[in-house]
Order: structure tokens, then C-alpha cells, then sequence
């Protein structure tokens, strides 16, 4: 009598969560016979759709690079795609996170990547920020005619 009072329990609470389910979830859990069932199956559908996404945040992240848009543009990007994937529980280390921005950047910043790679102690997201910021300021000035910040390397004289 205990088993069908439980039983009967079950079947309420199973009518109730197939009643509250949306229509996209239905079908993976139609067949359902106990709540517990329903719960495992919402649950593996659930779980199969973050793994998914993961991939594709992932995906996302190693082929994002710097383009046409400014680098606080692509910072930015780089940002709201590592918080995507900390808000589905898959966190991105700092020094993750910082070689995902290195790995979009051009050539042009390639004397900063080596300053970023080879430092002994690891540099944070906010330090790699501010240096490629400062070395976008000084790449659009030394684009434009007659400017101060125009750089000129010369070596000095052996002979």
C-alpha cells in the first residue's frame, strides 16, 4: 500500500512537470513513466545542449581576431565570450584568457606578443588590455603624416 501511495504521488508529480514543459521539450520526455525519469531526461537534454554550446563559444573564441575593428572592439568580443562561457560553467583561466586575445592579433602587434609571452611572471587580462590599447594609440599615429609619435630607428655608427 505504501509502494502505490508513492506511486500515485509520482504520477501527480509527473503529470505536473509534463504540464509545465514547453513544447520544443516535450518530445524528449513523452515516454517518461516516473518524475525521476522525466528529471533524468530533461537533464541529459539540458546538459547535451551546454556541451554544444560550449563547442561553439570555443570555436568562436579560437577563430575571433582582430580585423577591422578597433582593440577595445575585439577585447570586448574576447570578454563577453569568456563571461559566456564562466555563465555556463566552464571558466576561462587568466593565462587562457590572455593567449586567446594574443592569438587574434596581427602582425603589427607581434613586438607586444613577444613582451607578453616572455615575461617571467604572467601578465593579467587587464595588463595585456592596457598594453595593446597604448600600442593601438601608437600604430594609428605612426600612420598618419608628420606625426610626433612617428617612430624612426636608427643604429648608431661602428665605423
Amino acid at each position: 500500500s505504501e509502494y502505490r501511495v508513492w506511486y500515485e504521488q509520482d504520477q501527480f508529480l509527473l503529470a505536473w512537470l509534463q504540464s509545465t514543459i514547453s513544447g520544443e521539450i516535450l518530445p524528449c520526455i513523452v515516454d517518461c513513466r516516473s518524475s525521476w525519469q522525466l528529471w533524468d531526461h530533461i537533464l541529459s537534454h539540458f546538459q547535451s545542449l551546454t556541451c554544444t554550446k560550449i563547442r561553439q563559444v570555443r570555436d568562436e573564441l579560437q577563430n575571433l581576431s582582430l580585423d577591422n575593428r578597433s582593440i577595445s572592439d575585439y577585447l570586448l568580443c574576447v570578454q563577453t565570450l569568456v563571461n559566456v562561457l564562466t555563465s555556463i560553467g566552464e571558466p576561462v583561466s587568466n593565462f587562457e584568457h590572455v593567449n586567446l586575445i594574443l592569438d587574434g592579433l596581427p602582425d603589427v602587434y607581434a613586438l607586444s606578443i613577444l613582451l607578453i609571452t616572455n615575461r617571467f611572471d604572467p601578465f593579467f587580462v587587464d595588463e595585456v588590455e592596457t598594453l595593446l590599447l597604448a600600442r593601438e594609440v601608437r600604430i594609428e599615429c605612426s600612420r598618419k603624416p608628420n606625426s610626433k609619435f612617428r617612430f624612426h630607428y636608427s643604429f648608431p655608427r661602428l665605423f
